[in-house]
């Protein structure tokens, strides 16, 4: 009897120490870049804003507390101060037309609400008149208003 209490008492310890031997060692990830002391807007409706971020190989790899992202770091991580601003998550414009927009800047805005005042006929001739009136496009160009109402360009 002696015996198999022994045989059972090392298997028992072999078993406890081939399991901690094979439990999955973590290794500590040191990041690139943490920014911290500022509001962290994460857009996620369980913790909306956060203190601090963690950035490793130009990713997001970690968002929370000072104490847990802090964690973190290394002897080279840089560490960038918000200094109380926010900071927003990255919005990508998937569908744009640049060129438009610039465009837009040198004439006269036509576009109806929200964008423009052009609500109707009444509100896009007096955004028309604004427009030769104050324009050096327009100027340039010599664009007027004959009598008639119309635009014409001589």
């Amino acid at each position: 009897m002696k015996n198999s209490v022994r045989g059972v008492f090392v298997i028992g310890l072999m078993a406890v120490l081939m399991s901690t031997g094979c439990a999955e060692k973590t290794v500590p990830v040191i990041v690139d870049t943490i920014y911290f002391n500022g509001y962290v807007i994460t857009l996620d409706s369980g913790e909306l804003v956060a203190e601090a971020i963690a950035v490793k190989d130009g990713k997001i790899i970690a968002v929370g507390d000072s104490k847990t992202i802090f964690s973190m770091s290394g002897e080279n991580t840089l560490k960038v101060n918000l200094e109380g601003k926010i900071m927003l998550p990255g919005f990508i414009d998937t569908h744009s037309h640049p060129s438009a927009g610039a465009v837009q800047v040198e004439t006269a805005n036509s576009l109806p609400p929200p964008d423009g005042p052009g609500q109707n006929i009444a509100a896009l001739q007096q955004t028309l008149r604004g427009f030769i009136a104050t324009s050096a496009m327009a100027k340039e160009h010599r664009v007027y208003r004959p009598r008639d109402g119309y635009l014409i360009k001589r």
